[in-house]
C-alpha cells in the first residue's frame, strides 16, 4: 500500500472553517432567541408580565408602585447602562450584550428550565432593575403553592477565584435571609380557590449559583432543539447537571443553623420537588 502523506489544512482553509462554524453558532443562537420569544408568549397568556426576552416588565407594576417610583428605577437602569456602555444606543447595547457569554448562559438556562419545568413552574428572568440592584438573574415560581422556590445567579467558571468568591457571597446572602425582588410575583388563591398572580416585593428567596464553562454553553446551544416537546440529549444532560448543582447547594445551605425560617421552608420544598424530577429523569 503506498504511503500517503498526511494532509494539512492551509491557513485559508482553517479560516473558512472557522467562519462557517461561526455562522452556524450564530444561526443556532438566533433559534434560541426566537424560542425564548415563544416561551414569553406562553407566559403572557398566563398573565405573567414579561417582555420578549422573558424579563419581568417593570412598566406593568403601575398598580403596585406610583409611576414616579417606576420612572426613577428606569432612570437608574439607564444610568447604569450609560456607565457600562458609554455612547451606545439601546439597540447597540443589546447586540453587544448578546455576544457576551454571561448573557448567553442566562438565556440558555431560562430556556432549559422552562422546557423541563414549564408545566408546574413559572421560569422568568428578573427585571433589569432587580438584575442590577439585587443581583438576581432568574426566579422560579411554583404554580401549585404560589411560592418563589429559588432565585438563580450564575458564574461562567467552574473553578478558580471568582467561583470561590461566588460560593461565599451566595452563602452569606442566604444566611442573611436570602434574596429579595422589588419587581417580584407570587400566586395566591382567590375566593373561588382559583390561582391569581400577585405582583409586588418578595423577600426570603433562596439564591443558587449555576456554573457552566463557555465551551459547554456553546455545545448546548449547538444541540438545542427549539421545541417544547423535543429535547436533545445535551439539553437533558445539562438539566440533570443543573439539578444536581441545586441539590448539592441546598444540602450545603442547610448545614447553616440559623437560616431564615421562610427560606428554610422554601429550600425543603424545592429539594423535594427536585429529587422527584431527578429520579424521574434517571429512570428514562
Amino acid at each position: 500500500m503506498p504511503f500517503e502523506k498526511p494532509r494539512f489544512e492551509s491557513p485559508i482553509e482553517r479560516k473558512v472553517m472557522r467562519e462557517e462554524e461561526k455562522k452556524e453558532e450564530e444561526k443556532k443562537f438566533k433559534e434560541l432567541l426566537e424560542f425564548i420569544k415563544q416561551i414569553a408568549e406562553r407566559l403572557r397568556k398566563e398573565r405573567v408580565p414579561v417582555n420578549d426576552d422573558c424579563r419581568i416588565d417593570m412598566e406593568t407594576y403601575n398598580t403596585v408602585y406610583d409611576q414616579e417610583i417606576i420612572e426613577k428605577d428606569r432612570k437608574y437602569v439607564e444610568e447604569f447602562k450609560k456607565k457600562w456602555f458609554p455612547g451606545l444606543s439601546e439597540k447597540e447595547i443589546r447586540e453587544k450584550k448578546l455576544k457576551t457569554i454571561g448573557e448567553k448562559l442566562e438565556i440558555l438556562k431560562t430556556t432549559i428550565f422552562s422546557k423541563f419545568l414549564g408545566e408546574e413552574f413559572i421560569v422568568v428572568r428578573t427585571s433589569v432593575y432587580d438584575d442590577i440592584e439585587n443581583k438576581i438573574d432568574n426566579i422560579i415560581l411554583e404554580k401549585k403553592t404560589g411560592n418563589i422556590v429559588c432565585a438563580l445567579d450564575e458564574v461562567g467558571e467552574a473553578f478558580g477565584e471568582r467561583y470561590e468568591e461566588k460560593k461565599i457571597k451566595v452563602l452569606e446572602r442566604n444566611k442573611k435571609g436570602g434574596g429579595c425582588l422589588k419587581y417580584g410575583l407570587r400566586v395566591e388563591k382567590n375566593k373561588e380557590n382559583q390561582p391569581k398572580l400577585i405582583l409586588g416585593k418578595i423577600d426570603s428567596i433562596p439564591i443558587f449559583y449555576l456554573v457552566l464553562p463557555e465551551k459547554y454553553i456553546k455545545d448546548v446551544i449547538k444541540e438545542f432543539i427549539p421545541s417544547f416537546d423535543k429535547k436533545s440529549d445535551y439539553e437533558e444532560n445539562l438539566f440533570k447537571y443543573f439539578v444536581s448543582l441545586l441539590l448539592g447547594q441546598i444540602r450545603y445551605f442547610k448545614l447553616e443553623r440559623d437560616l431564615d425560617p421562610t427560606l428554610k421552608e422554601r429550600l425543603n420544598r424545592f429539594e423535594e420537588v427536585l429529587n422527584k424530577i431527578l429520579n424521574f429523569l434517571l429512570k428514562l
